[in-house]
């Protein structure tokens, strides 16, 4: 059991060291988004930037749909993420019966929003992707914004989205990203005995 736990720390070492060597980017997030302040009391609008078409009932089981069949298979990171989705979509999709326009700032809402990200990428399979256009960039965005108020929770459930995030930075190449996150959820897990 030391000697795992003497890995896992070179590992975190070397991942620690690689980060501190890679440029870290930001999400391009909505000005009013940009402080911790700012959200402390604000929903995520669906508006202008995240257009309703995004929260088609089609669109997003279509995309839940492909997470499943393309992500979970491969990274079961969380039990029962189909019921998360239907739960979204019975709140967030155009047939709901009373639709809400906020996406409340939860975990649950940034693991499906990040679920929907990863999900984007079925609908490129099989071409390249054309230049300027990140699949699932509005769905992860939404997100971040999620996860920048959420991280003084310090969780089990912020640990697994914070390894959603780094599944999708890591599929849209955004490397030193993708290590943030892994190391952010890293800590959490080890701070939590896991």
């Amino acid at each position: 059991m030391k000697s795992l736990a003497s890995a896992a720390e070179a590992a975190l070492t070397g991942v620690q060291d690689i980060a501190a060597r890679l440029p870290l980017t930001k999400p391009n997030l909505p000005e009013e988004f940009r402080s911790i302040d700012s959200l402390q009391y604000k929903s995520l609008e669906i508006s202008r930037e995240n257009p309703a078409e995004l929260f088609s009932s089609q669109k997003l089981h279509e995309l839940c749909v492909s997470y499943m069949e393309n992500v979970h298979v491969l990274h079961p990171v969380l039990d029962r993420p189909w019921e998360m989705c239907e739960t979204f979509i019975e709140e967030y999709g155009d047939t709901a019966t009373t639709r809400k326009d906020l996406i409340m700032p939860s975990l649950h809402n940034a693991k499906v929003l990040l679920f929907l990200a990863l999900g984007s990428f079925k609908q490129f399979n099989g071409g390249p992707i054309p230049f300027g256009i990140i699949p699932g960039m509005a769905y992860y965005t939404l997100a971040q914004v999620i996860l920048t108020k959420k991280r003084e929770e310090h969780n089990n459930s912020l640990a697994l989205a914070m390894t959603l995030a780094a599944l999708y930075t890591n599929q849209t190449g955004q490397l030193g990203e993708s290590w943030k996150d892994v190391i952010c959820a890293y800590r959490i897990y080890t701070s939590h005995g896991n």
